[in-house]
């Protein structure tokens, strides 16, 4: 399973990391990595199936 992508909602940026967007200081996003959909909730964790 890929692990869980952070985007910028701002710019675009990916990363691997949670955290601020170096581009644009913007929160990055949690995103579900076989759909690229926003993850919804406070606490995001991998299963492996």
């Amino acid at each position: 399973m890929e692990a869980i992508k952070y985007v910028c909602p701002e710019c675009g940026h990916e990363s691997e990391d949670a955290g601020s967007c170096p581009n644009c200081q913007a929160s990055l996003v949690a995103t579900c990595p076989v759909c690229g959909n926003p993850v919804v909730g406070e606490q995001v964790e991998v299963v492996e199936s």
